[in-house]
């Protein structure tokens, strides 16, 4: 379940889930989460949007519609690049937003398959490849260059591509500096990296 803890009031509030482990995308409350670790709120929506990290899956609350979506990923596992429907990643635990872009984009902290992902909506790619400081592997050039083709996935009124940024092993949280537009990662092995853009 998603719960919202109402600071001054005391109380806490179901958001969304019906308390059974699933993947069903439904009204808030019908819907289900398998294994959410980490969310963000978008809010520049109102009611705002939340994106919720949930097994292999980014998922969307969209509490004006009263709805959980889909946003990207599957039900299984994978390590692929690609549009909503195609993009599969392996148990990320963090993720982030950056409001300053232009186009909608999220950092998402891909733990099991080392990867820092990023999603975007809109058809232009990313203007800038980030420098990772400090780097694990300085001769690593599997960093790709150009972002995968774009499509308007079904369940979003935009296209959306998730991208691989960087290599961090274990990745397991993300948070971004809107000032400075650094991107820090926290990483299982004991470090803090910071993707410089």
């Amino acid at each position: 379940r998603i719960r919202e803890v109402d600071i001054t009031g005391g109380q806490v509030y179901t958001i969304a889930g019906s308390g059974s482990a699933g993947t069903s995308t439904s009204n808030l409350l019908a819907s289900q989460f398998q294994y959410p670790v980490d969310l963000v709120m978008d809010p520049a929506t109102h009611p705002p949007w939340l994106y919720v990290m949930d097994r292999h899956r980014i998922r969307g609350v969209d509490l004006k519609n009263n709805v959980v979506l889909n946003i990207a990923g599957g039900t299984s596992s994978g390590n692929v690049d690609g549009t909503s429907t195609v993009a599969r990643m392996n148990n990320p635990y963090g993720i982030a937003l950056d409001p300053t872009r232009g186009q909608k984009t999220f950092y998402v902290a891909d733990y099991n398959n080392g990867r820092v992902r990023e999603l975007y909506y809109g058809t232009a790619s990313p203007t800038s490849t980030p420098t990772v400081s400090p780097t694990k592997n300085p001769t690593d050039t599997r960093n790709p260059t150009t972002a995968p083709t774009v499509r308007g996935p079904a369940l979003v009124a935009h296209s959306d591509v998730t991208k691989t940024l960087a290599h961090v092993s274990k990745a397991e949280g993300v948070t971004y500096d809107t000032t400075n537009k650094d991107l820090y990662v926290i990483s299982y092995n004991h470090a803090i990296y910071k993707l410089a853009f």
